[in-house]
């Protein structure tokens, strides 16, 4: 499974004035920084977060010790190619996605004892979710509205598609809750801001199925607001397909500080169910119904935590995937395994990228990095003209679809 296209070269910290450089030299070490002060680990971890900020990111890639976690050695065999190499010469994908395991090492997330199993990100992301109610209680509100008029079924689809875009801009690993810097988009403004729109062509595929969709995937990104959208449009369609079964895809441990993991989606439909307004908590109980009913499935795979491209993933999760009507892959960091974080040009289309897609595939995100395909050359350069950081301030969103073949654009 490879793309029949030739891949360029990855992103890397050592791309000049990169953004994928300032995140190695300054978000990650500030992000040891924000664990250390809130997250009340023992002094001697307090002491291996410390030496992990002190290698980054002049001090080579070495090998994960902690050997009881059940992904260690996988992960040794990916960094092997990398030994000797810095921070900023490996790719910036591999170099994120290792700094968040070498966090679970440094915090002992894998080894019995006081820290085991625990967040690294637990009080940021209850932070985030306290702070956020009263929004997830309007977005709820607006969506599940009693008496509101009845609108073109296409319509409707795409509020719930558009609910679960912006919601991405809700990302810890690029905002902490208590900046105040993160970026809003509202539905009824957004479209300045969306700048691929491929509603109507997931919606003329789903409707196209003679029996309906008959199994929908979700690649899970942030808990939070962006969780609400998807859980959301994960209610929308099981109410409206009665034999759809939706499999959410969680991460198999923390990572990106606001990544949901397994319990992170069980709190939130427990939150949502328990919530004084009525129509929060009838979403929260319907939510309990599918998962008791075996039409919300949870699961989790190492694979979704690897520093590897979608290209690559194991055969076993690819003829999982081929299984599904649809594989939805939410926000940016999905983004980017998609299209295997590579320097593509921003004009080549989506869909010759992912010609390795087994199954019909949809892509929401909104830009936190500087991975794109399917824009005009037109469009790329007016957007640097009137926002210079368009690509990673999180403001911009797109809705992507590559069909079956018989569909795709």
């Amino acid at each position: 499974m490879k793309p029949t296209l030739t891949p360029p070269e990855p992103l890397k910290g050592s791309d000049p004035n990169s953004f994928a450089q300032s995140t190695i030299k300054e978000r990650l070490p500030r992000m040891i920084d924000r664990i250390i002060k809130e997250e009340g680990f023992s002094i001697e971890i307090r002491s291996s977060l410390q030496k992990l900020k002190e290698d980054i990111p002049s001090s080579p890639i070495r090998f994960l010790g902690d050997y009881q976690a059940p992904d260690t050695d996988n992960w040794n065999r990916h960094i092997d190619r990398y030994l000797k190499n810095d921070w900023l010469t490996v790719p910036w994908f591999f170099a994120e996605t290792y700094f968040y395991r070498r966090i679970l090492e440094a915090t002992q997330y894998f080894i019995d004892g006081e820290s085991y199993n625990q967040d690294p990100f637990s009080m940021e992301k209850r932070r985030s979710l306290r702070q956020d109610w009263n929004k997830i209680q309007s977005v709820v509100r607006t969506l599940y509205s009693p008496g509101a008029p009845a609108e073109e079924p296409v319509n409707e689809f795409s509020k719930y598609i558009y609910t679960a875009l912006w919601g991405n801009q809700a990302d810890l690993s690029m905002w902490s809750s208590a900046s105040g810097l993160q970026p809003t988009t509202e539905i009824s403004n957004q479209s300045k801001f969306l700048l691929i729109d491929d509603c109507q062509s997931v919606y003329s595929y789903l409707s196209s199925l003679p029996a309906g969709p008959e199994r929908i995937d979700f690649i899970l990104d942030n808990i939070g607001l962006e969780l609400l959208g998807d859980l959301c449009l994960a209610d929308y369609l099981l109410e409206r397909h009665p034999s759809l079964k939706v499999i959410f895809r969680s991460k198999a441990h923390p990572t990106f500080v606001s990544d949901a993991i397994h319990s992170d989606v069980i709190l939130m439909i427990e939150n949502l169910s328990s919530d004084h307004f009525p129509a929060t908590s009838a979403l929260g109980i319907r939510l309990q119904t599918h998962l008791y009913k075996e039409r919300l499935i949870l699961t989790s795979d190492d694979f979704w935590t690897s520093p590897l491209g979608a290209w690559d993933m194991p055969q076993s999760l690819l003829e999982e995937l081929q299984q599904s009507s649809l594989v939805i892959w939410k926000g940016d960091a999905n983004y980017r395994r998609l299209l295997g974080d590579r320097h593509w040009p921003y004009t080549t289309p989506f869909s010759d990228i992912l010609s390795y897609a087994p199954t019909a595939f949809l892509a929401i995100r909104t830009l936190k990095a500087n991975v794109l395909s399917g824009l005009s050359e037109d469009k790329t350069q007016s957007l640097t003209k009137i926002d210079e950081d368009w690509m990673i301030n999180g403001k911009w969103g797109l809705i992507q679809f590559r069909g079956k073949d018989s569909w795709y654009r």
